[in-house]
């Protein structure tokens, strides 16, 4: 028996040990026969490897942050910088020298997020991808749950499963509002996303996506921090670049719509009643319809 030849092996080798030494070596030498007893090795008894995979750009702000939350909770860190021109490149090599599981790489920045995301997808080792941002941050209090959620669904759904995850908008410090719907960011890391801009997961048939209680905390929208109207006029851009290559996306023209709230309230609602249009002719809609009424309802309520 293989645990007869472990505890023997021990036992020789603890004739020169002191007595403390011993003891360690001996509860030792009791987990690891547990441990073969009870084939944790199994499929069906371990976890499967996560990696997070982020892109950035000048996040020198809380680049640091992020990646330190995230590692306990990870097998490994995939970033990709896309040009930054601050001190990120320099704080992302630190942070790799100081742990193996962070990895820093470069991408030519091309106008479009999905490609971005993509090639950071083709980089990790791991069967699932955690995807998180710079101006994010995972709580402590939710390291354990990446574990529990992949081992389950990997059990349950054989991975083919899309967990959606619960976004806290943080401003001043404090949550504002949680969006339950805005993101997937668990999945396979077989998968890819789709969109220059507001990027969405392309989820093949045969998939499962569903809901969980993992929480990331955003501070991207808080103007206290970050230059709304800059990160505004790039996000139009990009939507308009996008929607002249595919003009019946009902989502980037609800996206578009949601963008324009505050400067053209006229063009916004115009924007909602295209997307309404298209949306209303395709199927597996029900999400974009209700973001659409919730955004007319704020429009509306506002002016």
């Amino acid at each position: 028996m293989l645990n007869d030849v472990i505890v023997e092996t021990c036992k020789v080798s603890l004739l020169w040990i002191d007595s403390y030494a011993v003891k360690m070596h001996q509860q030792i030498v009791l987990l690891l026969s547990k441990i073969i007893d009870k084939q944790l090795c199994r499929k069906d008894m371990i976890f499967m490897g996560i990696s997070a995979a982020l892109i950035v750009k000048n996040e020198e702000r809380c680049i640091s942050r992020c990646i330190l939350s995230v590692l306990p909770a990870v097998d490994e860190v995939i970033v990709v910088d896309t040009g930054s021109t601050d001190n990120t490149i320099e704080i992302v090599s630190k942070l790799a020298l100081e742990s193996n599981k962070v990895k820093l790489f470069h991408f030519e920045w091309i106008d479009d997020f999905s490609a971005a995301r993509n090639f950071s997808l083709s980089l990790v080792s791991n069967d699932w991808a955690f995807v998180i941002d710079a101006d994010e941050l995972l709580p402590k209090e939710e390291h354990f749950k990446l574990r529990k959620y992949t081992k389950m669904l990997d059990d349950t759904y054989d991975g083919k499963v899309a967990l959606y995850i619960v976004s806290d908008s943080i401003t001043n410090g404090e949550i504002s509002h949680s969006h339950e719907l805005a993101y997937i960011r668990l999945f396979p890391s077989c998968l890819r996303f789709k969109d220059r801009i507001h990027e969405t997961l392309d989820i093949p048939d045969g998939f499962h996506v569903t809901t969980c209680d993992v929480h990331i905390h955003h501070d991207g929208y808080d103007a206290s921090v970050v230059d709304q109207v800059q990160k505004r006029n790039r996000n139009l851009i990009l939507l308009y670049r996008n929607l002249v290559d595919d003009p019946n996306n009902a989502r980037l023209w609800m996206q578009l719509g949601r963008e324009l709230i505050g400067t053209d309230n006229e063009k916004a609602l115009g924007c909602l009643d295209m997307a309404s249009s298209i949306a209303v002719s395709s199927e597996d809609n029900d999400l974009i319809l209700q973001w659409i009424e919730d955004t007319r309802k704020a429009i509306i309520a506002a002016v």
